[in-house]
């Protein structure tokens, strides 16, 4: 164990000896990998069973394995362009337009997809762009023989337009939400709630303080007020009964 240890540690030195921006990364993966296969083996010389973590660490290996070989893979062989063995050409295509309910005719889905034809100016102008963007990348990052900060100052108002998403947030910000909905939708709903919601209390204590006075007049505690009101009363059950009575 001990001298896997040490083993482990030669070769992460081996690897910062490069002077890579990601020899770091590298030299830690490979040395933690290392170290756990030493442990693995040294635990089972002293007879302690680790099936269950050897096992699982195997198993999250070969998981992460069969990943990136899906990645890789999966793409070409679920749709290939080409018969391949047992997959027909396009078979993930014709498999999901293969609903009859959905794509009633042939021509509605050739239309939606079902044999899609290569591009092949697209597909060739994809890959140079894809390509030259990872070279790119590695003599900025990795090798570091070309400048980021000059590249970024020497293509500054391409990558503002990027960086600013297009200045679709503050196109959106600036005239959707500002001269828009707040100053036509919330400015209305504003002077509704002034005029009408806030104001509606005040109203109706106006009109019931209005009709409390007005019955207070009534109730003065003349005999000549009631027998007026009693007349009144009168009168118009009289009138009500010959009108709809």
């Amino acid at each position: 164990a001990f001298l896997g240890f040490i083993g482990a540690d030669y070769v992460a030195e081996k690897i910062l000896e490069t002077k890579a921006k990601s020899a770091r990364i590298v030299a830690d993966i490979v040395s933690v990998v290392i170290i756990i296969f030493v442990l693995i083996v040294a635990l089972r010389q002293m007879k302690i069973d680790i099936s269950i973590a050897e096992n699982s660490f195997l198993i999250v290996l070969g998981g992460i394995m069969l990943a990136l070989s899906l990645a890789i893979g999966i793409g070409f062989f679920s749709n290939p362009l080409v018969d391949i063995g047992g997959i027909d050409k396009h078979a993930f295509a014709h498999y999901v337009t293969h609903n009859h309910e959905v794509f009633p005719t042939s021509e509605a889905a050739k239309h939606a997809g079902s044999s899609p034809e290569l591009n092949v100016p697209i597909a060739v102008i994809s890959t140079v762009l894809a390509i030259a963007g990872i070279g790119l990348a590695y003599l900025m990052y990795i090798k570091g023989s070309i400048s980021p900060q000059a590249m970024g100052a020497r293509f500054q108002p391409l990558y503002n337009l990027m960086f600013r998403k297009y200045y679709f947030d503050e196109m959106y910000e600036n005239v959707v939400v500002r001269k828009g909905f707040y100053k036509y939708v919330a400015d209305a709903l504003r002077w509704f709630d002034e005029h009408w919601i806030d104001n509606a209390n005040v109203h109706l204590s106006n009109w019931v303080s209005r009709i409390g006075k007005s019955g207070a007049l009534v109730q003065n505690g003349q005999t000549q007020t009631y027998a007026v009101g009693m007349v009144v009363g009168v009168v118009a059950v009289v009138a009500a009964f010959l009108l709809w009575g």
